[in-house]
């Protein structure tokens, strides 16, 4: 059922993309305008990583085996680090691109056509948006987190830029008519920095996850907070917390000493069945495990 609703996420989204991005295409044509040439590039860059996604899906619901002991999910991890990558490297050559127009004396565009054009656009992106989270209440993912992210700069980028158009259409006839043949090119440029922040934080993301790395301290923080709050009722001492995040999935194993000299294997198992259940509320997908630490009972 997960599965499925993921799908149906990513379907939506790289559909409703498609269709994005054709309209953008045939506006920068028509329109000439850089900024709605980098919105053009940035959304078709998406749609590769979209697709390719969409058809990888099915291996992060694989069970653990021996052979795969995290299963698939620092393929994920790895997705998300090529669209990192990816966004990257387009932005760079958008903003070279732009500078060199700039250079060259810059283009006159008709601001007002692109604000209406931008106005549109961000009408339809929040209607995406909104299906998009209201699917993302039945499923979470970081795959759906990010393309829901995505479609929120979309949304946000799409009003700046609309309302930066439309003000500065008025230019023409004060002291800064001068700006009016480089303003496209400024708000391309700034619009590919303001980019820029999303694919960073995929990238040190995705990198903590492919090295198996602890996630940050204010979730481990959490995790211990909840965890002390199932073993005060149990005779366990907790003394060392090994968590460990790739992709979508979280392995939280729990070393613990005992206060007493005889352990009830039946009670560990119950102690464990809580600790799984009070911590997928907050991590869905997680493995728990509590491990007797016997060298520090000696």
């Amino acid at each position: 059922m997960k599965e499925k609703q993921e799908q149906i996420v990513m379907r939506i989204s790289f559909w409703s993309g498609v269709v994005f991005a054709l309209a953008e295409l045939i506006m920068a044509i028509y329109s000439k305008s850089q900024s709605v040439l980098a919105d053009t590039v940035y959304d078709s860059t998406e749609l590769v990583v979209i697709g390719l996604t969409i058809y990888i899906i099915p291996l992060f619901y694989k069970p653990v085996t021996e052979k795969h002991p995290f299963g698939y999910a620092q393929l994920e991890s790895i997705v998300i680090l090529l669209k990192g990558f990816m966004f990257i490297a387009v932005m760079m050559v958008l903003i070279m691109n732009n500078i060199q127009i700039m250079l060259n004396g810059g283009n006159e565009i008709d601001h007002m056509q692109v604000s209406m054009f931008e106005t549109i656009l961000t009408c339809f992106s929040a209607l995406i948006l909104f299906i998009l989270m209201q699917i993302n209440k039945k499923v979470t993912s970081p795959t759906v987190d990010v393309e829901i992210y995505g479609w929120k700069i979309d949304v946000f980028s799409s009003v700046g830029v609309s309302l930066a158009f439309f003000l500065s259409s008025f230019l023409t006839h004060t002291p800064l008519a001068f700006i009016s043949p480089y303003f496209d090119q400024i708000v391309a440029i700034v619009l590919a920095l303001g980019m820029m922040k999303e694919p960073i934080q995929m990238i040190g993301d995705s990198f903590r996850s492919l090295m198996l790395l602890s996630p940050d301290e204010e979730e481990v923080t959490k995790i211990k907070h909840i965890s002390s709050s199932i073993l005060n009722n149990y005779p366990y001492d907790p003394v060392f917390y090994d968590i460990t995040t790739t992709g979508r999935k979280m392995w939280i194993s729990i070393y613990f000493t005992t206060r007493v000299d005889t352990m009830s294997f039946t009670e560990l198992e119950v102690a464990n069945r809580e600790l799984k259940i009070a911590l997928q509320k907050e991590y869905e997908d997680c493995f728990v495990e509590l491990v007797p630490n016997v060298l520090a009972n000696k």
